[in-house]
């Protein structure tokens, strides 16, 4: 059985004090936060704010779940020159974890932090290990989001060993990039232990998660996850705050709801 459902802070349609009444009313478990690298210049300025979401989180009735180190995105971590500046990322994000309760943290690499090339993964796997370090001894997961080419996915699993690390599924990270969500569940199913499921339309407007077709669809891939004993977080990251409006978005993220609860077999939220 999954952990539950919930949404991203990133792609919500607020991103204050309303967020986490409103993901409540919606009948989410959670809402995955984004660390906010602006705020968090220090070990008290971390503390502050993860103690904030912290209290709105468990005001409302949820729990947290994935913090999202998404500043990687901006300050890649495949290259030496922002080394010393991830390193910085990821130990406030972990810290802010740690604050929060939060289970596990994600690293991505899209955006500026896509990697292209096996020097680039070498060097972002310097930082993906010292979060694991990290993880290990606050009791946090790491876990790494990208889409590589097959013998990338090898390259990171020699790199990285540690018992905390995991792949982070994302169904449409990979459809849309022409590669099949099921095979490349299938290669790994014992390290995506955390997804995200989403689904846009032209021009990235957001799209019932039960409406994407490639690849037959996300049917076949939530059907593996449950013969696999998936039981963890699934986290909806369409891009809600992109809808005409608020009641849209409300439509949008009960449709996905109660899809992937009864895909996954939890009919009860």
């Amino acid at each position: 059985m999954i952990r539950g459902i919930g949404t991203t802070e990133w792609e919500a349609p607020f991103r204050d004090e309303r967020l986490c009444p409103w993901a409540a009313s919606l009948g989410l478990d959670t809402v995955s936060m984004e660390f906010d690298a602006q705020r968090c210049r220090d070990e008290a300025d971390t503390r502050r704010w993860a103690l904030g979401w912290k209290e709105d989180l468990e005001k409302n009735g949820l729990v947290p779940s994935i913090l999202g180190i998404n500043i990687l995105c901006n300050t890649g971590m495949q290259f030496a020159e922002n080394e010393e500046a991830c390193r910085r990322y990821v130990e406030l994000a972990m810290y802010a974890a740690y604050v929060m309760n939060a289970p596990c943290v994600h690293l991505p690499s899209f955006l500026d932090g896509w990697i292209e090339n096996e020097a680039q993964l070498i060097q972002a796997l310097k930082i993906i290990g010292y979060a694991c370090a990290l993880g290990e001894r606050y009791g946090i997961e790491t876990g790494y989001e990208s889409v590589l080419w097959d013998g990338g996915y090898e390259t990171v699993l020699s790199g990285v060993t540690s018992p905390a690390f995991f792949l982070l599924f994302d169904n449409e990270n990979l459809s849309s990039r022409g590669k099949d969500p099921l095979r490349a569940y299938l290669r790994y199913p014992e390290l995506y232990r955390h997804a995200h499921f989403k689904h846009a339309a032209q021009g990235d407007l957001p799209a019932p998660v039960r409406a994407d077709t490639r690849f037959g669809g996300p049917d076949a891939v939530i059907r593996a996850m449950r013969e696999h004993g998936f039981d963890g977080w699934v986290i909806l990251e369409s891009y809600y705050k992109k809808a005409g409006s608020v009641r849209e978005a409300e439509e949008l993220v009960r449709d996905d709801l109660s899809y992937l609860r009864g895909a996954f077999g939890c009919t009860e939220g």
